[in-house]
């Protein structure tokens, strides 16, 4: 049912992979890519860069039926296809975080200045990813769709990286 090549997850010179996370995490030389506006500060880049990587995969994770996020982590780790996609969409949100800081829309005040009404959770969730990378993400179908909300009932033995020792 999955048709695709499985790769053993590795680091480029833009982007680095968390064997504990099992994620992929952008590099400096992908911030130094999009033109770096931040501070000169390498535990804040750093530390950005996780975040921009935790935003995009939470985001993905919470619009993937609970059955399918082993298979839909598998699938971002371990393709070819699916290291690019999420690589075309991390950088998405880099390029949208350092021109505006979008990063930070999850810490607004939930206030909407025009009119004063409270905005809603989720719909500060919703929007925590910019609509490039969030394009990137829904129109993915190879080798699978990643958001998408039945079961593709595919089920993933525990063991599914002792392949590569972790």
């Amino acid at each position: 049912m999955l048709n695709a090549n499985i790769i053993k997850p590795y680091d480029s010179p833009t982007m680095t992979y968390d064997s504990v996370k099992h994620r992929y995490i952008l590099t400096t030389v992908a911030l130094n890519s999009v033109g770096n506006t931040w501070k000169d500060d390498q535990a804040f880049i750093e530390r950005r860069l996780k975040q921009i990587s935790n935003v995009v995969y939470n985001w993905i994770y919470s619009h993937t039926h609970t059955s399918n996020i082993a298979l839909v982590e598998f699938v971002l780790a371990c393709t070819e296809k699916g290291r690019q996609v999420i690589e075309e969409a991390l950088t998405y949100q880099l390029e949208a975080d350092v021109e505006n800081g979008y990063n930070d829309i999850s810490k607004i005040l939930p206030i909407n200045p025009a009119n004063g009404q409270v905005i809603k959770q989720i719909d500060i969730k919703e929007n925590a990813i910019c609509i490039e990378t969030r394009n990137v993400l829904e129109d993915c179908i190879d080798p699978i769709k990643l958001i998408f909300a039945g079961s593709y009932g595919i089920t993933l033995p525990n063991n599914r990286y002792s392949y590569w020792s972790y």
